[in-house]
């Protein structure tokens, strides 16, 4: 599991680097380069293709260094994508990984449970600024959609009959350990991404029916926790000791759990003494039409129920963005917070610029010139809005025909896999689904611990070989063929996979270099030392801002003005920010130059809109109140980077 999920670029960097070396290995190792099926193949290579258009986007971003980055993190999804595109495993290697990341993700969730037990109750677990469980993933409703992605896997092996009884009968009590523990954050999102996923998991799993009974009973065990497991987040959203909440919650969740495997030990025994004649396999034309026409059926039976009052719902509830309602439980509430101003600014950034969008990563930026609420957001909170806004019409086209690409993939696995093979697929699918549907609500994209495993066993899944083939030994099929480098001359497949690796190497390295020395940066240390990791840090990332902007924060702890506004005026130049238009005016106001204060603060409010730090500045500086650039910073302003007073 990556620190935090692998949201920070500290995480993922070395995850990218990794991944790029081990793609190169199996690559070499295989002889292959391209995957087995033509689905396969055409969502790589329009992934490929997607992430090229990102950092082509580096050409007209007003941010060079947040488009950087944002496409070096799409490098690490092709690399893992392609990575298990090509992997030699085979189905039941594939499902035995799968088996591993689910029995792992519990394991984890355990331990996190008897941690909070005992007087601490939840400290040190939950999120500083919402009071949420966000342990492990450092987030909330990333930490909520891990288990949940988990549980699908779980659910589905538990469904095995060529799995022993008793681990089919752990594997269900897995699953309700992971749902159970997807409650505790409250995210909301996760009905969303199981909208997506659970028909996902049905549609494709060859004995279905067992999949839904296992369902039940994860559902079952759920409704009878779900009180303490509410109470629990109740507690610490209101501040409350969470210490007894906790222990009952942990009780009854070690309860259902013990009744699940109990439950899954009856159900397999059951199943292995009947055996129930397999309904008729539906082709996957069947399944999509069906699909189809139910959720046809049943969203015509809602809108002439519900149409009216959904309408006055959502007029009402989108119109009037804020928090939900306090004394109630956050997981059911419908407020939807922020997003409605996020959805707005993307879709007209969509509108401003159709073609390419503002460049991959960013939407933060503007949408920090055009929010009306207060709360900042680097995010669109919707994966195909953030597409859409950042990619424009050419990147939401290629992320849909990736997703499309996939999904015909999944459909033809259903003729051409059974067994192993069958329910590799839909477990992957699943994850992948999920990922999707609770991306529509959060930006789950961010964290490489659930796009790893997502797009990893998506891509892996679809390019499982056909039925006879499947059944060979990986060592045998490890020389079948040789796909993709069978026709290229060897020294001329040596050197481009050499010049290719070096290429993606010298792309994700020094950004990286450049992240750990921000990072020691942060541990403070000696001001020469420190003035020298910043400056490598400069060097090794030209288009970060963050290493000058922090130099000239260091040079403001030390009392060198003329310094400090030398490097934020740097900084301007490699990127306009409004966190160093607002230094350069509060060094302008400490100097009394009143005028270039205000011009300085006006470009600062022009990056930066209903802004509660910049409102306090303008206050001072047109009431002509002295100002302390280093106070105000301390007391105000969030900055980036370097913990002041920690420099010697």
């Amino acid at each position: 599991m990556l620190e935090d999920g692998g949201y920070f670029a500290r995480n993922w960097y070395p995850a990218a680097v990794a991944a790029v070396v081990l793609l190169a290995a199996v690559a070499a190792g295989t002889r292959r380069l391209v995957p087995d099926g033509t689905a396969a193949r055409v969502a790589l290579a329009l992934l490929a293709a997607l992430v090229a258009w990102s950092y082509l986007s580096l050409v007209w971003a007003d941010s060079a260094g947040d488009a950087f980055e944002s496409s070096n993190q799409l490098l690490l999804v092709l690399a893992t994508a392609w990575c298990m595109a090509i992997q030699p495993a085979g189905p039941r290697g594939l499902l035995a990984l799968i088996a591993l990341w689910s029995v792992g993700v519990a394991a984890i969730c355990a331990v996190r449970l008897i941690q909070a037990t005992g007087a601490a109750g939840l400290s040190g677990l939950l999120d500083p600024e919402t009071l949420r469980l966000n342990d492990p993933m450092a987030y909330p409703n990333a930490t909520s959609a891990l288990p949940a992605m988990a549980m699908l896997a779980a659910v589905l092996l538990a469904s095995r009959r060529e799995l022993p009884v008793l681990a089919r009968a752990l594997m269900l009590g897995a699953a309700v350990l992971l749902a159970e523990y997807a409650v505790l954050p409250q995210s909301r999102g996760i009905a969303v991404g199981l909208v997506f996923s659970l028909p996902v998991l049905v549609a494709l799993a060859s004995d279905r029916v067992r999949v839904v009974t296992r369902l039940a009973v994860v559902g079952g065990m759920v409704l009878i926790a779900v009180p303490s497991l509410l109470d629990v987040g109740n507690d610490a959203m209101a501040e409350r000791p969470t210490a007894g909440a906790v222990d009952d919650a942990v009780r009854l969740v070690a309860l259902t759990v013990v009744l699940a495997i109990a439950l899954g030990l009856a159900l397999s025994l059951l199943e292995d003494r009947v055996r129930v004649a397999r309904p008729t396999s539906l082709s996957p034309r069947r399944v999509a039409v069906g699909g189809i026409a139910v959720a046809l059926a049943a969203a015509g039976v809602a809108g002439a129920v519900l149409g009216p009052r959904t309408v006055d719902w959502a007029e009402s509830t989108w119109s009037t963005a804020g928090p939900y309602p306090a004394g109630g439980s956050r997981l059911l509430s419908l407020a939807p917070e922020e997003r409605p101003d996020y959805a707005r600014v993307a879709w007209d950034l969509f509108l401003e610029k159709p073609a390419g969008g503002v460049a991959s990563g960013n939407f933060g930026r503007e949408y920090d010139a055009r929010r009306t609420l207060p709360k900042r957001s680097r995010y669109t909170h919707n994966i195909f809005l953030r597409f859409l806004a950042e990619n424009g019409v050419v990147g939401i086209l290629l992320f849909l025909g990736v997703l499309g690409a996939l999904l015909a993939g999944a459909m033809t696995g259903m003729r051409r896999l059974d067994g192993p093979g069958r329910a590799a697929s839909a477990a992957s699918m699943a994850v992948g689904a999920y990922l999707v549907g609770h991306g529509n609500l959060d930006w789950l994209e961010e964290f490489a611990a659930l796009t790893g495993p997502a797009i990893g066993f998506t891509f892996a899944s679809v390019a499982l070989q056909r039925r006879g083939a499947a059944a060979d030994p990986w060592w045998e099929r490890l020389h079948r063929g040789n796909r993709g480098l069978a026709a290229v001359p060897r020294p001329v497949a040596v050197a481009g996979g050499l010049c290719s690796l070096t290429v993606a190497l010298a792309v994700l390295v020094p950004p990286w270099l450049s992240v750990r020395y921000l990072e020691r940066v942060k541990e403070g240390g000696k001001a020469e030392q420190v003035r020298a990791d910043l400056r490598r840090a400069a060097d090794l990332n030209p288009l970060s801002v963050e290493p000058l902007v922090n130099e000239g924060r260091l040079d403001l702890e030390l009392g060198n003005k003329q310094d400090a506004r030398a490097a934020f005026r740097r900084s301007i130049d490699r990127e306009p920010t409004w966190y160093a238009y607002l230094q350069l005016a509060l060094l302008d106001a400490q100097e009394r130059k009143w005028v270039d204060a205000e011009r300085e603060l006006e470009q600062a409010s022009m990056l930066s809109a209903n802004d509660r730090v910049l409102n306090e500045a303008r206050k001072r500086i047109l009431g002509r109140t002295e100002v302390n650039a280093v106070e105000f910073d301390r007391t105000f302003v969030e900055g980036p980077g370097l913990d002041p007073g920690s420099v010697g």
